[in-house]
């Protein structure tokens, strides 16, 4: 049985559980690279968690403010070849439509808000600003929405941890799976 895929400690220092990442390959790779290691981990965890602090900005601003979090400057390994494979494989490990619905729809609306504030007021367009922040305020209600069905799902108690101790936790049931119907081709 498989313990923790990967622990988070009180102070937020990243372990690999050696059990486990036999099934997080792209993961294991990054934790062991000498110029990467626990810390990188962590940003690859603060960027794509569900459940990371930064998870309700849109993708550009959360890992600009992971990377000054965990690095006080830019890194250029966040875009290594290694660590972009490392972060699919982790957010594929985690997948749920909901969740990636209502991820879009920030980003999304994070777009539509730049553009709302860009437009100048002016006599002529009045009508078209009242029109957009109509459309904005039925998609806020339409993610809202999303983000009960989410919280009712229980899929917020997803962790990274398996529950009880040797229970495995959502993603590695995740990898086990793949890892079976890779074996079974």
């Amino acid at each position: 049985m498989f313990n923790t895929l990967i622990d988070i400690d009180k102070d937020g220092n990243i372990f690999l559980i050696d059990k486990s990442i036999a099934l997080a390959p792209k993961l294991w790779a990054v934790y062991k690279d000498k110029n990467m290691g626990s810390n990188m981990i962590r940003w690859i965890v603060s960027v794509e968690d569900y459940k990371s602090i930064y998870r309700q900005l849109p993708m550009e601003l959360r890992e600009e403010r992971a990377m000054n979090s965990l690095f006080g400057e830019k890194n250029g390994y966040c875009t290594n070849k290694k660590v972009k494979e490392a972060r699919l494989e982790y957010r594929n490990l985690q997948y749920d439509p909901l969740y990636d619905q209502h991820e879009a729809m920030n980003e999304k609306m994070f777009e539509i808000t730049k553009v709302y504030r860009s437009i100048k007021v002016k006599e002529d367009n009045i009508d078209m600003i009242n029109d957009m922040s109509v459309k904005m305020e039925k998609a806020a209600l339409s993610r809202q929405k999303i983000q009960k069905m989410i919280e009712e799902s229980g899929v917020t108690n997803m962790q990274i941890h398996g529950k009880d101790g040797d229970d495995l936790s959502f993603q590695e049931e995740m990898l086990m799976q793949t890892q079976k119907i890779k074996k079974d081709d």
